[in-house]
C-alpha cells in the first residue's frame, strides 16, 4: 500500500488542497485573508503601487484643514487681455478625494439654437484625473433652453480641482475644454503656479510664452457659509447663509487669455457678454448643492443636501436638474450673464486668491456677480482641530492574490481573496477568470454596449491576454464614495439593445461593512463580494526599486462566485484568474496602473492607456502577452511591463483521475496508473492523492470499489 508523501512542491501542495476544500464557513468580510486561505496564496506583487499608498496620519497642524467645500461669491472682472474669475470659498487643503470646482462658459451663441430639451454633453471629452471625471459626470444635464437670451449653451468648460499628490497634502491642478469639438486643451504644470501672468514651462516647444490660463487656489478659507440648514422664507436677513457668505475672503483666482495666440483658446472679445456657471462635485459625479449662482432658498426644503448623482436625468429629488428647480422657482437659471465693462485687473491679493472681495487690493468695485445662500454639503473646513483628527488613505495597490475552489462543482464557489486597497474615486479591480474557454476570449471583443459610459468594460475593447488565457468571465468592482459596486460579465452574451447584455449588475455594500452581501442589483447565484480598506501596510508608494513587504496587507477583496455561474463543472481541471487595477483615460481607453496579480514585470511604472492617435490603427490595444513597445503600425502594443504571464493557474486533482492528462475526467486512461499506484510502481503525490478515492490518506484495496463506481457511473468525457 502507498501513503502520501509530504515533499510536495508549493504548486502541488496548492492544487491538492484545491480538491479537498469544503465550502468556505468563514463570514466574507475582506478581513485576515492570508490565514482564510492559508495554502491558497497564488500571485504576489513586485512593484510599489503608482496608484497612491495608503497610511494613517492625523490633521493637527496650523494650516492643516479638514475636507470641507464651498462656494462663497462670484466675481468676474476684465481688462483689454484677460478675463479674471474670482471665487471665495474652499476646496481642501488635505485629503482633497478630487473635489471639483466646475465653471460652465457661453462664450457664442449657438447657430442654430439647439431645439428643448437643452442637454448637456461632455461624454466625448478627451483627459484623465478627477477633474475631467466630474466634468463626464455632467454628461445629459438638463441645461436652461428656449433661445439666445433664456437658454445656457456653454461652450467652454474649465475645471480647478484638488488631488493628493504627496499624502496628505494635496495640490492644485486646472484644465479646460472646448465642448463643441471635444478638444482638451494642454495642460502645463504651470497653469497652477502662483504667477497669474505665469508662461509655459521650460523645456516644452512654448517655453517662456504666456499660458492661456492660469489658476491659483488658496485653500485657508474657514468662514463663509456653514454646514447647518438654515430654511428662512427668502435666505436673506441676519443669520442666513447669505449673510454669512461674504465673510469668505479667500478662495480661487483666475486668469483667462481673452484670445490666446498661441492656441487660439476662448476667443473672447472686449465688452463681450458672457454667461457662466460654477458648479462644486465630486468626480463619481456627486454635485453639491453649492452652485453660483446658487440653487434659490425655496428649494432648499426640497434638496437640502447632496445631489448623489446627475445620471439619470429626472425631473425630481435625487438628481441635479436644474429645469425641475425652474419648476420650484420660475426665477431660478442656473447662469449668470456677464458683461465685461473693463474693470482692470485684480489688485496684488486678489491675484493670489487672498483678498479677492477687497475692492482695494482685490478684484474692483463692480465684479460681484453672485451670492450664495444655502448651506454646503460638503462640510464646513475645520482649521487647527483640537485634538488632532485621526484619517487614513487608502490609495489603490494590489499585494497578494488568493484562489480556493470547492469541490462541489454544483453548489459550489470559487472564493477569491485580494490584499490590498482601493480608493474611493471609482478605480476598479478587474477579475478575468478562463474555466477552460475557446480561445475566441483571447481578445477582449464583445465588452457589451460600446456606448456605454467610461464605467464599463468598453473601455478595455480588443484588448489580448497571454496564449492560454482566455477570460470569458469578469467581475469589475470599483470603490465609489465609500460603496463596493460589483458588474460581472459573461462575454459570450452578445448585446443587443433591449435584448441581451453581457453586463449585470450583481449590486454594491458599504465598504467595510463586514458583510459580501450585496443589494440592489441582479445576484442569483448569491455571489459575495466584501472589502475591508482598513490596510496601510502592504506595498509602498511612489519608489518602484522600495516595493515594500506585500505579504504584510492582510485585508482587502474577498469574493465568494458561483462555480456554475463561470461555467466551472466537475470535469474543469484548471481555473486561470488575473486581477488588474485601472483608472480611465479621456480617450476611452482604461488606464492601467502598475499593479496586477500576478504581478508585472518589477520595477514597473504605471503602465498607461493605450496610444490614441494615427496613422494606422487609430489605437493599438495592449498585448499582455508581449513584452516589447513596438511601432504604431503593430495591431497590438506590447510594454516591458508585461513580462511573464498576467493570470496565475489553480489546478485541481480530482480523486479518481490518476493519470495525470490535464482533463479531470475518470476514465480508461486511468486504469494502468491505478495499478500502478496500488502495486506501489507509481508514487507521485499528485497521482497517489488522486488514488485515495475514500480519503483515508492511504490506497489501498478499500479505494478499488469506489474507483470503479466512479469510472462507470460518471458522464462521458475526453
Amino acid at each position: 500500500m502507498n501513503r502520501f508523501r509530504t515533499n510536495m512542491t508549493p504548486a502541488l501542495a496548492i492544487a491538492i488542497a484545491m480538491t479537498v476544500a469544503a465550502p468556505l464557513a468563514h463570514a466574507i468580510d475582506g478581513v485576515d485573508l492570508p490565514t482564510k486561505y492559508a495554502g491558497h496564496l497564488v500571485a504576489t506583487q513586485a512593484n510599489a503601487t503608482g496608484f497612491g499608498n495608503g497610511f494613517t496620519g492625523t490633521l493637527s497642524g496650523p494650516n492643516e484643514y479638514t475636507i470641507g467645500s464651498e462656494l462663497d461669491r462670484l466675481y468676474v472682472t476684465s481688462d483689454l487681455s484677460n478675463l479674471w474669475i474670482g471665487i471665495t470659498g474652499n476646496l481642501p487643503n488635505k485629503l482633497a478625494d478630487g473635489q471639483s470646482i466646475v465653471i460652465l462658459m457661453q462664450v457664442n451663441d449657438p447657430d442654430p439654437i439647439p431645439s428643448d430639451p437643452n442637454i448637456l454633453i461632455t461624454n466625448g471629452l478627451p483627459g484623465f484625473g478627477g477633474g475631467y471625471n466630474a466634468l463626464r459626470a455632467l454628461d445629459q444635464l438638463t441645461l436652461p433652453g428656449g433661445g439666445v437670451s433664456t437658454g445656457f449653451y456653454p461652450d467652454w468648460a474649465i475645471v480647478v480641482n484638488r488631488a493628493l499628490s504627496t499624502p496628505p497634502d494635496s495640490v492644485t491642478y486646472g484644465n479646460a475644454w472646448f465642448i463643441p469639438t471635444n478638444l482638451e486643451m494642454p495642460y502645463d504644470a504651470n497653469i497652477t503656479s502662483a504667477d497669474p501672468a505665469n508662461t509655459y514651462a521650460v523645456g516644452g516647444p512654448n517655453a517662456g510664452q504666456p499660458l492661456y490660463m492660469s489658476v491659483f487656489m488658496n485653500t485657508t478659507n474657514a468662514v463663509g457659509v456653514t454646514a447647518t440648514t438654515q430654511p428662512t422664507p427668502d435666505g436673506t436677513g441676519p443669520g442666513t447663509q447669505e449673510a454669512l457668505a461674504p465673510s469668505a475672503v479667500k478662495g480661487l483666482r483666475l486668469r483667462v487669455s481673452m484670445n490666446d495666440a498661441l492656441t487660439g483658446a476662448f476667443g473672447i472679445g472686449a465688452f463681450q457678454t458672457l454667461k457662466m456657471a460654477v458648479i462644486l462635485m465630486t468626480p463619481d459625479g456627486t454635485v453639491s448643492n453649492q452652485t453660483l449662482p446658487p440653487i434659490t432658498v425655496p428649494n432648499a426644503p426640497v434638496f437640502p443636501n447632496c445631489f448623489p448623482t446627475t445620471q439619470p436625468v429626472s425631473h425630481g429629488a435625487g438628481t441635479f436638474d436644474p429645469e425641475y428647480f425652474k419648476t420650484q422657482d420660475p426665477t431660478y437659471k442656473l447662469f449668470s450673464t456677464v458683461t465685461l465693462s473693463n474693470l482692470g485687473q485684480p489688485g496684488t491679493t486678489g491675484k493670489d486668491g487672498t483678498d479677492i472681495p477687497n475692492t482695494t487690493t482685490g478684484f474692483p468695485s463692480g465684479s460681484l456677480v453672485a451670492t450664495q445662500r444655502l448651506h454646503t454639503c460638503f462640510g464646513d473646513a475645520t482649521p487647527n482641530p483640537v485634538p488632532p483628527l485621526t484619517y487614513t488613505v487608502p490609495g489603490s495597490e494590489l499585494d497578494q492574490l488568493f484562489v480556493k475552489r470547492d469541490a462541489d462543482a454544483t453548489n459550489g464557489f470559487l472564493s477569491i481573496g485580494v490584499s490590498g486597497n482601493l480608493e474611493r474615486n471609482s478605480n476598479k479591480l478587474y477579475l478575468f477568470i478562463d474555466t477552460g474557454n475557446p480561445v475566441s476570449f483571447n481578445v477582449l471583443s464583445n465588452v457589451g454596449n460600446m456606448g456605454a459610459g467610461l464605467n464599463s468594460l468598453r473601455t478595455w475593447q480588443g484588448r489580448k491576454f497571454d496564449a492560454g488565457f482566455n477570460p470569458r468571465y469578469v467581475y469589475m468592482i470599483n470603490n465609489t464614495s465609500g460603496t463596493l459596486f460589483v458588474n460581472a460579465y459573461d462575454l459570450s452574451i452578445p448585446f443587443v439593445d433591449g435584448v441581451s447584455d453581457p453586463n449585470r449588475f450583481l449590486g454594491s455594500v458599504p465598504i467595510g461593512a463586514g458583510t459580501g452581501v450585496l443589494s440592489g442589483g441582479t445576484n442569483t447565484n448569491n455571489d459575495e463580494f466584501a472589502f475591508d480598506n482598513s490596510n496601510t501596510l502592504g506595498v509602498d508608494g511612489g519608489n518602484p526599486g522600495a516595493p515594500g513587504n506585500p505579504a504584510s496587507a492582510t485585508t482587502g477583496l474577498e469574493a465568494k462566485i458561483k462555480l456554475s455561474e463561470i461555467g466551472a463543472l466537475s470535469s474543469t481541471c484548471t481555473i486561470r484568474v488575473a486581477a488588474m487595477l485601472s483608472g480611465t483615460d479621456g480617450g476611452g481607453r482604461s488606464f492601467l496602473s502598475n499593479q496586477s496579480l500576478p504581478s508585472y514585470a518589477p520595477m514597473s511604472a504605471n503602465v498607461g492607456a493605450e496610444t490614441v492617435g494615427g496613422p494606422s490603427p487609430a489605437t493599438q490595444p495592449f498585448d499582455f502577452g508581449n513584452d516589447v513597445d513596438g511601432p504604431n503600425t503593430d495591431p497590438y502594443d506590447g510594454r516591458p511591463a508585461f513580462v511573464g504571464a498576467q493570470y496565475a493557474s489553480v489546478t485541481a486533482i480530482r480523486p479518481g483521475d490518476v493519470k495525470d492528462d490535464g482533463n479531470c475526467c475518470v476514465n480508461s486512461a486511468d486504469v494502468p496508473e491505478m495499478v500502478r499506484v496500488l502495486l506501489g510502481l507509481n508514487t507521485n503525490p499528485r497521482d497517489v492523492q488522486a488514488a485515495d478515492l475514500n480519503a483515508d490518506g492511504i490506497v489501498n484495496g478499500k479505494d478499488i470499489q469506489p474507483f470503479v463506481n466512479l469510472l462507470f457511473s460518471q458522464s462521458p468525457c475526453p
